[in-house]
């Protein structure tokens, strides 16, 4: 996991992580959830729409078989 983290693209703009992160300290609800980047509302839709077995296989097609 660690070697797939040091190759993961990060945020070009750190500042938009730690925006969110503030906001989740902040503003006093019980979200769960803050998406952050061009791909987390697509994640989360499509993590809506299956099933606990057909989500980790998706993840495994897009990162590898990392004993998910």
């Amino acid at each position: 996991m660690i070697r797939l983290l040091e190759q993961w693209p990060m945020s070009e703009n750190i500042g938009e992580v730690a925006d969110v992160i503030f906001e989740a300290a902040t503003d006093g609800t019980e979200k769960l959830r803050y998406p952050v980047g061009h791909d987390a509302l697509p994640m989360l839709e499509a993590r809506k729409q299956m099933d606990d077995v057909e989500f980790k296989k998706m993840m495994i097609g897009q990162t590898g078989d990392l004993n998910l």
